[in-house]
């Protein structure tokens, strides 16, 4: 897929379709890139009226964004707004793991950063799963992996994005729900379903296929299990 937007030109990868099929979201992760089509009115798809199709474009210009290789979602969120949120991505500039969330219509971020990560050792945010705690499809949890194996719950229930949070910690100090072992990348979105003695099972696989380096690697990877009851789980719990 070829784009122009603004005045930059992408080769992009469609990732998300509003289920009315009038917008969509499309990453370039080679390019560091994330934006939101209107594609409601198929008149508007020439060079002239290009602005009225590609509403909103971030880059790598921006620190908190690096190589989104997962998929966003698009959902209603407590502020009333419907949002795109992502996993940052790998080898953003600040090479920290945040959870972007985007404003669908206005292009404006919200960012929760899990404070983990540098330039020099860099982190970043992964697949992500999202959770309507009242069933109604606005969404208030999201879990997601990092690039150096923590599973991160964030709280999203406040009505302002200014609120939204790491789940678990302080905001100084934020906590993982969970921390893999040492080489146990977790690339690929969790799993969560309802646990029968309250809370959430979130299960995932660890381990990365992403770049060279992980051709050679031969650390033990696993699959885990971990029931979030609304407190932190250790390895030696499991």
């Amino acid at each position: 897929m070829c784009l122009s937007a603004a005045s930059a030109a992408t080769v992009a990868e469609i990732s998300t379709v509003s289920e009315d099929g009038n917008t969509l979201i499309y990453t370039d992760a080679a390019g560091k890139r994330i934006g939101f089509l209107d594609i409601s009115d198929p008149a508007n798809f020439t060079e002239a009226t290009a602005s009225r199709v590609a509403r909103w474009e971030i880059d790598g210009s921006d620190t908190s964004v690096g190589h989104i290789l997962q998929q966003p979602l698009i959902a209603k969120a407590r502020n009333g707004r419907w949002m795109v949120f992502s996993g940052n991505g790998l080898n953003s500039s600040a090479g920290v793991a945040q959870l972007l969330a985007i404003d669908a219509e206005t292009g404006a971020v919200s960012r929760i950063s899990t404070l983990t990560g540098t330039a020099a050792s860099p982190n970043g945010l992964l697949g992500l799963t999202a959770i309507s705690t009242a069933g109604d499809g606005v969404v208030d949890i999201i879990y997601a992996g990092d690039q150096q194996g923590r599973l991160w719950k964030f709280d999203l229930s406040a009505s302002d994005p200014l609120g939204w949070k790491v789940a678990y910690g302080s905001a100084a100090v934020p906590q993982p729900l969970f921390s893999a072992a040492s080489g146990q990348a977790i690339t690929a979105r969790p799993d969560v379903t309802p646990h029968p003695a309250g809370g959430y099972l979130v299960s995932f696989g660890t381990g990365s296929y992403l770049s060279r380096s992980d051709l050679g690697t031969t650390t033990t990877q696993s699959l885990y299990g971990i029931r979030d009851s609304g407190t932190t789980v250790s390895a030696n719990e499991l």
